[in-house]
């Protein structure tokens, strides 16, 4: 979660927060930290949520979480240079199950109730594709999972024009060891073929990793074919 610089909430922030949110809890919490350390040391909290705990790190008081790459394809940030982020991540003993749907649809949740309760949040970011969100579309996005709606891929996936101009994603292999490449006349426009890979991309974190052809439908109606690569390490999508 990205603030404006000095904006980041502190601990009596997060647990006035938590206090207004019934199904999470904190569970451990550092003791306070010495003023010569403040600027030094992250500060933390842990957070249980139906059985599992997140470190929500990052607060006022200790230094800021790390903050991914910023590629600000959608204009959500003036100035990124200057801002800070606090970051929630998986307890020790999920750590394991990083790239399983269920733990990551817990964690989308639990980081989801937090944007819609604190206050300065500019932009939502998922590290492993550098994706930025409006807190507004994060939380829509989110909130359609929980009530049954689909992966919110465009959360968790970005897309990049490579050398030869197809569009590749960035992110998808934490679910399934491979990335996404489509050549780009699968669809008319940039727009429709980044449609086409969130499609394809929610589907391959359902799946899993791709072991043979598969196909699927085109935006005009043709087939779009689907194909692990020679050496494994992408999925690529081209005219049946």
């Amino acid at each position: 979660m990205l603030f404006p610089a000095g904006g980041r909430p502190d601990l009596p922030t997060i647990r006035k927060t938590i206090d207004q949110i019934g199904a999470i809890t904190i569970s451990a919490e550092p003791g306070a930290l010495p003023a010569e350390a403040s600027s030094k040391s992250s500060l933390w909290v842990e957070l249980l949520c139906e059985g599992m705990t997140f470190d929500l790190c990052g607060l006022a008081g200790g230094c800021a979480a790390a903050t991914p790459d910023l590629r600000d394809t959608r204009g959500l940030l003036a100035d990124a240079a200057g801002m800070e982020a606090i970051e929630l991540k998986l307890g020790p003993h999920l750590e394991a199950g990083s790239r399983n749907l269920p733990i990551v649809r817990s964690t989308l949740a639990v980081g989801a109730t937090l944007v819609g309760k604190l206050d300065g949040v500019l932009a939502v970011s998922w590290p492993a594709s550098g994706a930025w969100l409006s807190p507004a579309d994060f939380t829509r996005a989110i909130d359609g999972w929980l009530n049954g709606g689909a992966v919110p891929s465009p959360a968790m996936v970005d897309f990049r024009k490579s050398m030869d101009n197809a569009l590749q994603s960035v992110g998808l292999a934490l679910f399934c060891d491979q990335e996404l490449r489509m050549a780009p006349d699968l669809a008319m426009s940039d727009d429709d073929l980044r449609r086409l890979g969130i499609r394809i991309a929610g589907h391959l974190m359902h799946q899993g990793r791709l072991e043979q052809v598969e196909e699927f439908s085109a935006p005009d109606g043709g087939l779009i074919r689907i194909a692990p690569s020679s050496n494994g390490r992408f999925v690529r999508a081209s005219r049946g």
